[in-house]
């Protein structure tokens, strides 16, 4: 079900999640990136500071906005406004906070043709 959020992006809300959590992860621009850790997730700030959810990386991703995140690893979902670099040679993305992040064999291509048609990077 795609729902319009406060700032006019589509975002795919299933019924069952809090609207507390949608609330708080629609101020996308202040996360880095998310993290999957099992059937737990991190959701990590530009200010470095992580905050834990009870919900898969596929459920959490459920409500950010499309065009900003993308997937780049089994473990990552990252906001591309963030990135600051991408190393094709090494497979990984250099983030603005100094994280080095992978990005998956089956993933690169995808990263790169949406990076072209989203300008993301600066």
């Amino acid at each position: 079900m795609n729902t319009q959020g406060i700032d006019g992006i589509q975002y795919n809300k299933p019924r069952s999640m809090k609207l507390k959590m949608l609330q708080y992860l629609q101020q996308y621009k202040s996360i880095s990136h998310l993290e999957a850790d099992g059937a737990y997730s991190y959701v990590v700030l530009n200010n470095g500071n992580k905050v834990l959810y009870s919900y898969t990386l596929k459920a959490l991703s459920c409500f950010l906005p499309d065009q900003t995140f993308i997937r780049i690893h089994r473990k990552y979902f990252i906001n591309c406004l963030n990135i600051q670099s991408i190393h094709k040679g090494s497979n990984s993305v250099h983030m603005n906070d100094g994280k080095i992040l992978p990005v998956s064999r089956s993933q690169k291509y995808q990263l790169l043709n949406k990076l072209k048609t989203v300008s993301c990077i600066k």
